[in-house]
């Protein structure tokens, strides 16, 4: 099934959240099929093979045709976005490739994100307070660091679309201002208020 685009889905905020609209799940190539011109045609040097039992689109791939939209390849004309949108529910029926998800939402609430990104700001307070060396602390931020880039390549590979950029930033601010607050960086006044906290 092909669930439709939420208000506000992953990245994609402020969609109207009424149409049938679905996110795309791009294959590894900008043009996932075969190209043949109009030249080609009418020359009538096309192919049957190219034709039978297969899904013909046509449109215009000319810059001058004013259809290019901006994809993960950069700008792509829009029959072969189509094509890319064909492929994924052609390959989600008979290959069972996975469709994109998201983290769980609740109406307008994208909760899943929200716990996401308070989990790696909280694993990023816990190794400050945890970890006394200086050297043992860089090291194991950087392995955090490329444990959640690892883990949301992984993530993406089967599908999911989670927020890395909010996540590391979560991270290293976390640990940032916790590590300030620690050796004694911070003003008096923010001082003050996480010794509050705290």
């Amino acid at each position: 099934m092909l669930n439709r685009l939420a208000a506000r889905t992953g990245a994609y905020q402020w969609l109207d959240g009424n149409t049938s609209q679905i996110l795309l799940n791009y294959r590894f190539t900008p043009r996932p099929a075969q190209r043949v011109s109009l030249d080609d045609v009418l020359k009538d040097e096309l192919s049957e093979t190219l034709v039978r039992d297969r899904i013909v689109l046509i449109g215009v791939t000319d810059e001058l045709g004013n259809d290019y939209r901006g994809t993960p390849y950069g700008q792509l004309p829009g029959v072969w976005i189509h094509a890319h949108g064909i492929s994924q529910v052609l390959g989600a029926v008979l290959e069972e490739r996975p469709l994109i998800w998201v983290l769980p939402q609740w109406g307008q609430w994208q909760w899943g994100d929200m716990v996401w990104i308070v989990g790696w700001a909280g694993l990023g307070g816990i190794l400050v307070w945890r970890i006394h060396s200086v050297l043992i602390l860089g090291v194991t931020g950087a392995v955090s660091i490329l444990a959640l880039r690892q883990l949301c390549l992984v993530i993406l590979v089967q599908g999911g679309w989670v927020p890395f950029i909010p996540a590391l930033l979560a991270l290293t601010s976390t640990a940032g201002v916790l590590l300030a607050f620690k050796y004694g960086y911070l003003p008096a006044k923010a001082d003050a208020l996480l010794s509050r906290l705290t």
